[in-house]
């Protein structure tokens, strides 16, 4: 009897990670670990300024805590430069989707982020250093190849809000890019 009871419960954990692994992406208690990278052009609000080019990579993770809806966290790095002056920020930020199904392979994934962060400018003769506040979305399109797996690219922008009245607020527009899998 009580070897029939284990191979029972073999049988139901089983079939129940079976299921698991036939989830599509977005299925409730999905954990979704995942990078964006991100090139755009951003201009400032100080005149006479110049578009510089940023990169910004960006680790997280998500869950889905409903079918489609998903929470989650990411850290932020961003590097931008123009004329002899660099820009540095990192910081942290809750993320929310939600998934939205375009056929079998494709899916429209668009995300909320608001970054709290540091900065620090550095110039020839001069720094300054600010705390930074920046919310943001971006809004890719995932091309599911294969089960727990993804990529995509889409529109992203954000605006930066600096503490220091000597940092310009930014507002960013362009594209990111992501990849990530789950389980």
């Amino acid at each position: 009897m009580r070897n029939a009871t284990l191979l029972l419960l073999g049988l139901l954990l089983a079939a129940s990670a079976a299921r698991a692994d036939d989830a599509p992406f977005g299925s409730r208690d999905q954990i979704v670990p995942y990078g964006t990278v991100s090139l755009v052009y951003s201009g400032s609000t100080a005149a006479n300024s110049n578009g510089t080019t940023t990169l910004d990579i960006s680790p997280g993770v998500l869950s889905f805590v409903s079918p489609n809806l998903a929470f989650g966290g990411q850290l932020s790095i961003s590097y931008q430069s123009q004329a002899g002056v660099s820009l540095v920020t990192v910081g942290a930020a809750p993320v929310v989707g939600y998934n939205l199904w375009m056929g079998e392979k494709f899916s429209l994934f668009p995300q909320l982020t608001l970054v709290f962060g540091y900065a620090s400018l550095s110039e020839q003769f001069a720094s300054a250093s600010s705390f930074v506040w920046k919310p943001a979305i971006a809004i890719p399109v995932l091309f599911h190849p294969v089960r727990h797996f993804f990529i995509g690219l889409g529109p992203s922008a954000s605006v930066s809000v600096y503490s220091n009245g000597d940092l310009n607020t930014t507002f960013v527009l362009g594209i990111t890019s992501v990849l990530g899998g789950y389980f």
